[in-house]
């Protein structure tokens, strides 16, 4: 053999990749999906389906009121509904805030989020000495469902005071059960009526009694001949995050 034959042979040897280097840059099958954004219920909207419309028509009817490319999955589901996941939550609540239907086909039909966040709503003139299950069974004989355990509120005070909890506490509620919620509930517990009050989580103003704002950033002028010349204390942060009926005495007997 001669030695331009054998010279062509080491070199055709050397061009070729090793099966080491090959796998070396060969991703697995668990390193491909690590890398994989997968998307969260909060991006997803739902709506029921009309008998004979194609899928197709559901996905240009939101198209048309957003942008195509927000548009990340769809497919029909269980119970002749149809499901859509958008980019992000954002588009979701932009969605849900400026339209309540969409048009496919003449057809006028309502959608929902996938997942109704529950509701937050605060507890007020609850005295600490009625256990928390006292207060879940009295919401339980209106109708409404609890989705988180019944929690104490600080009372706001700072440093070493900061520990004190005040007679408020939070709970989150079912959103088909909002409408159940009463302004107040009478309990009756160690032998005395207590008026225990319930408001949902809405900022609202200490002063001007308006929400989506805080007495800090109130821009009507208080009303100097109606204020309380002596009450100059002002409420604490977390005070104005609530609206607490008017109420002379803490405890309502009857």
């Amino acid at each position: 053999m001669s030695m331009d034959i054998l010279s062509n042979m080491n070199n055709q040897e050397l061009s070729q990749p090793s099966p080491l280097s090959k796998s070396n840059n060969t991703k697995t099958f668990a390193e491909t999906t690590a890398n994989t954004t997968f998307p969260k219920k909060e991006q997803a909207i739902i709506l029921n389906t009309i008998n004979e419309i194609p899928q197709i028509e559901y996905v240009k009817a939101f198209s048309k009121i957003s942008s195509p490319k927000n548009i990340i999955f769809a497919s029909r589901i269980s119970n002749n509904r149809f499901c859509i996941y958008f980019r992000d939550k954002h588009t979701v609540d932009e969605l849900i805030q400026n339209y309540s239907l969409i048009s496919v086909n003449e057809n006028q039909i309502p959608f929902r989020r996938l997942v109704n966040p529950a509701k937050r709503f605060i507890i007020s003139n609850a005295h600490p000495i009625i256990p928390h299950e006292v207060i879940t069974e009295h919401l339980l004989l209106e109708n409404i469902k609890t989705l988180s355990p019944i929690t104490f509120l600080k009372a706001g005070f700072q440093d070493e005071l900061a520990h004190i909890s005040s007679f408020r506490r939070q709970v989150y509620i079912h959103p088909d059960d909002i409408a159940n919620v009463p302004g107040s509930l009478l309990i009756k517990y160690d032998n005395t009526d207590f008026r225990i009050f319930l408001t949902d989580d809405t900022l609202t103003c200490y002063l001007c009694k308006q929400s989506g704002h805080t007495s800090n950033h109130c821009k009507k002028e208080p009303n100097i001949s109606t204020t309380n010349k002596y009450n100059t204390q002002k409420p604490t942060a977390d005070e104005t995050h609530i609206t607490i009926p008017n109420a002379t005495h803490e405890e309502d007997k009857t």
